[in-house]
């Protein structure tokens, strides 16, 4: 009996002092914008530094699916700020109401293939095709919403995406967007039988001409035909001069390469920061 009351004590103890520790690490926000192109509103997580200032302009990080990805994403990163690796930054995520809803403002056409490439009926007008809306909400709203309520640096804006919301930062990027890095971990490059190697190379011309415009695309080459997808449009940048950091992983999967690839990702980014640790 006193050795039941002892664990008793010591569950009830972890429960709570994990549930404080975790209220104290929510060093983010939570606003909310009504989206005229979504006819929605839509949640806005937002994280600014710990030395946040006014008079200073912060690049800005946007963070899809941030239900999975946030709060890790935003551990790393304070780390690497905290130690001098990288630069204060405003981090801003954007989850998902429902995963439907994931799909539908993701995807800018229907497919009709899967991953494997072959034919499938899955994707139709109620889940899929409506990332043209998406684009115009974060490409207009949110842009306009930070640079009225924080202090950002307009032209240092970067997105982050992985599966569905790597094909998504991709494609986004032959328009006139407002990111100007764009961070794509396992994007579906599968997606309507290589939608987006279509895409950015007829917008080649428009890509080049953006001067600050870089790429990070991360994939794990356990899934063959998305692999060899990834290496393609890798090759595709590189021969037309355009900025893109690529890394490959083996012995991961499509959910598992999603830290391995953050860690590089964050590692070259901060690769010219040199900073002293925050004390």
């Amino acid at each position: 009996m006193r050795l039941y009351k002892i664990s008793l004590l010591f569950i009830l103890y972890f429960f709570f002092s994990t549930e404080i520790n975790a209220q104290e690490h929510k060093t983010y926000h939570k606003s909310h914008i009504f989206s005229t192109a979504l006819n929605a509103e839509r949640e806005v997580w937002i994280h600014l530094p710990e030395d946040y200032n006014n008079t200073k302009k912060y690049p800005v990080l946007v963070v899809l699916d941030a239900e999975m990805y946030f709060d890790l994403t935003l551990d790393l990163i304070e780390n690497r700020e905290k130690y001098g690796k990288f630069l204060a930054s405003i981090i801003v995520g954007i989850p998902n109401p429902t995963m439907q809803e994931r799909s539908r403002n993701m995807t800018f056409s229907i497919s009709k293939v899967d991953q494997k490439g072959e034919k499938t009926s899955r994707y139709s007008v109620e889940n899929s095709g409506h990332a043209k809306e998406f684009f115009n909400f974060m490409n207009d709203e949110l842009f306009q919403f930070l640079a009225k309520n924080h202090s950002v640096e307009k032209d240092n804006f970067s997105l982050l995406g992985h599966s569905f919301g790597g094909y998504f930062a991709l494609m986004q990027s032959a328009d006139a967007s407002t990111f100007n890095k764009i961070i794509a971990i396992d994007p579906s490059l599968w997606y309507s039988d290589g939608e987006v190697a279509r895409t950015l190379s007829n917008a080649i011309s428009a890509i080049k001409n953006r001067a600050n415009l870089e790429y990070y695309i991360a994939f794990q080459n356990g899934a063959k035909h998305n692999a060899e997808n990834a290496r393609n449009l890798i090759q595709f940048l590189n021969k037309n001069e355009v900025k893109v950091y690529s890394a490959e992983f083996s012995n991961e999967n499509h959910g598992s390469v999603f830290l391995p690839a953050l860690v590089a990702v964050l590692r070259e980014l901060g690769k010219n920061v040199d900073r002293a640790p925050r004390q």
